[in-house]
């Protein structure tokens, strides 16, 4: 838990409107300087640490927003030290033992709510995908097996028994993309268009989609006289301000590629120990430290939609060779496609193997039946 980050989540995700979202947002800024150091954590108390922090802080903020008098610094000290008291003390009590990531805890929830997707019928029953519209599968090109970050993992599930399907819960809203181009120092007034929310300035421009993918370019980013050369180091850390300063979220640990004249920092989302393999953060940043360009997604809650009828691994590796090529095994991903109004992280065989040309690749296969 890094920072004041985890709190910035927690109030998108909790938040019951846009009042109690901006006094619950001014003091978590309060506590930036106050929560410099990480929290340690396991997921088993993840979800209950959520609680606890969102209930001290609405504890203050009700009354705050409420009235024109401000809380004091006291009060900022006072959440933080809660925050690492409490982190520590559950840390403690969990012990060494390691837990699976927690799926049922999103990283946060935007304050629009999608809406739900033709609903499943009875729990537990699997059906076939076909029976929600909007639930298209993409074609995902095959990626030389070189770039594939992650070894394939012995798959740990049975497709007879079904496999799930996820949708996102979160919808982006004016207020939050103002909310993030005010903290990446955008001063002009935003407007809507056919690529969604937009604000340029200078060099600059920002814009959030409706499906929650953000794109930042800078074609000629400013830096200060006489900046000094980074490393990979300096990139990741140049990465993290700029993803923090626009509230938005850094999924997991960052893997740094040098380019010609910078580096391409990219950020991979996990869920269920499953990367999504579409929808990956990156961050270009040039060797004097200046941003070029990022996408990323807002963060927003994750909602199980059902368990549907799914291709075997075997199943999988025939219809990748039909493809053209030769493959041996394969691993389950997540893939992010976007409906009419859902946007769906659907399971997708990753098969490893060789094209029809010979070279090493990964090839993704939609694994639910239709």
């Amino acid at each position: 838990m890094t920072r004041a980050f985890d709190l910035k989540q927690l109030i998108a995700e909790e938040a019951s409107g846009p009042a109690e979202r901006r006094a619950m947002e001014e003091m978590a800024s309060r506590l930036e300087e106050a929560l410099h150091e990480d929290v340690p954590y396991r997921p088993a108390f993840k979800a209950q640490l959520r609680q606890r922090l969102v209930a001290e802080a609405r504890r203050h903020v009700v009354p705050w927003y409420r009235r024109t008098s401000v809380i004091g610094s006291g009060v900022a000290v006072a959440a933080a030290a809660f925050v690492l008291v409490f982190g520590m003390n559950m840390w403690q009590q969990q012990g060494t033992t390691e837990q699976p990531p927690d799926a049922t805890q999103p990283p946060a929830v935007t304050p629009q709510v999608a809406k739900d997707p033709t609903p499943v019928e009875q729990p537990g029953r699997i059906s076939l995908v076909s029976d929600i519209k909007d639930a298209q599968p993409v074609y995902v090109p095959d990626t030389p097996l070189a770039s594939v970050s992650r070894a394939p993992s012995p798959v740990k599930v049975d497709p007879s028994k079904g496999l799930e399907l996820q949708y996102l819960t979160g919808r982006p809203d004016e207020a939050q993309f103002r909310t993030m181009a005010q903290g990446l120092a955008f001063r002009g007034e935003s407007r809507r268009s056919s690529e969604g929310y937009v604000v340029e300035e200078g060099t600059r421009k920002l814009i959030l989609t409706d499906d929650g993918k953000v794109n930042y370019t800078d074609s000629d980013p400013e830096i200060p006289l006489g900046s000094a050369l980074i490393d990979a180091e300096g990139a990741k850390a140049v990465a993290y301000r700029f993803l923090d300063r626009a509230w938005l979220p850094i999924p997991g640990q960052a893997e740094v590629k040098a380019e010609t004249g910078g580096f391409t920092v990219v950020y991979t989302e996990y869920l269920a120990e499953r990367p999504v393999i579409n929808a990956q953060t990156l961050v270009l940043v040039t060797d004097r430290g200046g941003v070029l360009k990022a996408e990323a997604y807002v963060s927003s809650g994750i909602k199980l939609k059902g368990s549907f009828r799914a291709l075997t691994e075997a199943e999988a590796l025939e219809e990748a060779k039909a493809r053209g090529g030769s493959f041996d095994r394969a691993d389950l991903v997540w893939v992010r496609t976007k409906g009419e109004e859902t946007v769906y992280l659907q399971p997708y065989w990753r098969a490893y193997g060789t094209d029809s040309s010979g070279r090493a690749v990964a090839r993704y296969v939609p694994a639910l039946k239709r």
